[in-house]
């Protein structure tokens, strides 16, 4: 007679995401997005660590985390240029195409523990009062 052995289940990871509330202005140095408003209707227990941070609800071995903004500039064109961070290390950057406005997004897949903090950093090639007015961070 063979001995079944049954070991605690692993927890299903738990998806986050936070929504981008009001408008942020952009430098042509990388900073923090900042404004944003957990997603807790489509991703309960969400949470946003003030003002710019993105809280992973539990360790995950291979998730997606994705960023995306949507922005304009009020005099002429730029590019934009987003970073992923998690807890302050640069994992992920993209530019977008040089232009007057647009959306603009990028992922990385790898692992996160709970408690990380995912931001999206942002900057624009001109100073020409480049804003992002929409967008997200989520970890699925």
């Amino acid at each position: 007679m063979g001995i079944i052995v049954v070991g605690p289940r692993a927890s299903a990871f738990l998806p986050s995401k936070m929504n981008k509330n009001g408008t942020a202005n952009l430098t042509t140095s990388y900073a923090p997005v900042q404004g944003w408003t957990a997603d807790t209707g489509s991703y309960p227990g969400s949470t946003v660590s003030s003002p710019d941070a993105l809280v992973v609800q539990n360790t995950g071995a291979s998730v997606k985390i994705t960023v995306s903004a949507t922005w304009s500039v009020g005099i002429g064109s730029t590019v934009v240029s987003l970073n992923i961070t998690v807890n302050g290390g640069i994992v992920a950057t993209i530019d977008s195409a040089t232009a007057s406005s647009g959306t603009t997004s990028t992922n990385w897949t790898g692992a996160v523990a709970q408690g990380d903090l995912i931001r999206m950093e942002a900057k624009a090639a001109s100073a020409f009062q480049p804003s992002i007015s929409a967008g997200f961070v989520q970890v699925v």
